[in-house]
């Protein structure tokens, strides 16, 4: 019988948590696991090789994954989000839906610079029947890892081509991996862009105002991954302390209330901005009690309560937008 996947973390990545955390090659092998499991593709529909979760079901993947290693989560992400950007075009993209859905090709996503403001970093010109990206992507997880990336440019009147690139083409130049303090086995770099893209390959053009439309529905899914570095502080905190304990059981509490509010809002599907916040704050208060819990062992580098510590780093600024970063201060100004 197939393993769950929601226990497919704990029992795989969890008891290797460390060596994801610092070592590259550990990571792709852990790539490979899920890839062989099922697990790369959690969303696609089983015909296509995929497990067909959405919703709850999926966030609750997601939250596991981040309880066991949140390197590993930040990686598998990339590849999640790039799947549901080729599941929803059209065209002859839609051939790449099998090896994706079962990880025998496995991609990124570099759009975030979208939210920066001034002049755009990657511009796309229309060139003959192709589209010329030309630019800077200043963040590109997964360098080595993916052989494909959803990349983000903006065409002269500012709507925002989304297309798929083959990161093995020419014109495509990465810097070395960055020194990071949190997920840096998943080789995020910076990547220079000068290459011609076929029309087969645009995946959508969207309004100029895309992905600031779309990020307040990504907030409460992105919280799960928070609540899984809330939970794993958690568990670190009741291997120190017997069950009874008081300050023990209100942690816990506060745990599953937060659960309760972010996958309230990832049902109903309204913006999630304060309940992002809210787990963030929360995350953060069981990260230092896992680092206190644990004494002066937490201050090793291979000790898990640093490495929750790291997650909860990365897990804070993932997709963070001015709003996020405004309820994260209100949030914790509350604690």
């Amino acid at each position: 019988m197939a393993m769950s996947p929601r226990l497919w973390p704990a029992e795989v990545l969890a008891p290797q948590a460390q060596a994801l955390d610092t070592d590259s090659p550990a990571l792709q092998r852990a790539l490979d696991d899920a890839a062989a499991a099922g697990m790369l593709g959690l969303r696609a529909p089983p015909e296509l090789g995929g497990l067909g979760l959405t919703g709850e079901a999926f966030a609750r993947v997601q939250v596991e994954m981040a309880r066991a290693s949140g390197t590993f989560a930040f990686l598998q992400a990339q590849h999640q989000s790039a799947l549901g950007f080729v599941m929803r075009s059209e065209g002859a993209v839609r051939t790449w839906l099998p090896k994706l859905a079962t990880g025998t090709v496995r991609a990124g996503i570099a759009y975030g610079w979208l939210r920066r403001p001034g002049p755009p970093l990657v511009t796309a010109q229309v060139e003959g029947a192709g589209v010329r990206l030309r630019g800077r992507l200043p963040w590109m997880t997964g360098w080595g890892f993916f052989s494909h990336c959803v990349v983000a440019a903006r065409l002269p009147d500012r709507r925002v081509v989304l297309a798929w690139l083959d990161l093995s083409q020419q014109g495509v130049h990465a810097t070395p991996p960055m020194r990071l303090a949190a997920f840096e086995a998943a080789r995020t770099v910076a990547v220079k862009l000068d290459v011609i893209i076929s029309e087969d390959s645009v995946l959508k053009v969207a309004s100029e105002d895309w992905l600031e439309r779309r990020d307040p529905s990504r907030a409460a899914p992105q919280a799960a991954f928070v609540l899984g570095i809330a939970w794993a502080g958690l568990e670190l905190v009741a291997r120190c302390f017997p069950d009874g304990d008081e300050a023990l059981l209100g942690l816990r509490q506060q745990v599953e209330q937060v659960d309760a509010a972010v996958f309230s809002h990832i049902q109903s599907g309204e913006d999630g901005h304060a309940v992002r916040a809210e787990a963030i704050a929360l995350a953060g208060r069981l990260s230092l009690a896992a680092i206190a819990a644990s004494s002066g062992r937490a201050a090793l580098h291979d000790h898990a309560a640093q490495r929750v510590h790291r997650d909860l780093l990365g897990f804070t600024v993932l997709s963070q937008t001015p709003a996020v970063r405004q309820a994260t201060l209100a949030a914790l100004s509350q604690s």
